[in-house]
């Protein structure tokens, strides 16, 4: 979490959504949040949004802690 709020600071915008999520491109995770049922880690996306504007941000802190729930540490098996 600690390299991700270095890296990003404490909003990520989608560009940085996608390349932290694996996606190609941020268009990709547009479109998954726009689904009428979105996977669960969309659902999760969504809760981490914020907007200011009509930027849309996502709190970097919410996205790493969706990374590290969903794709654990071989450590923690």
């Amino acid at each position: 979490m600690s390299d991700m709020l270095a890296k990003y600071g404490p909003l990520m915008e989608f560009p940085d959504v996608a390349s932290a999520l694996k996606r190609q491109s941020d268009r990709a995770v547009r479109v998954a949040l726009s689904r009428r049922n979105p996977p669960r880690w969309a659902r999760e996306l969504k809760k981490a949004r914020v907007r200011h504007g009509r930027r849309v941000f996502f709190r970097t802190r919410d996205v790493a802690l969706l990374i590290e729930r969903d794709m654990p540490l071989a450590d923690d098996e």
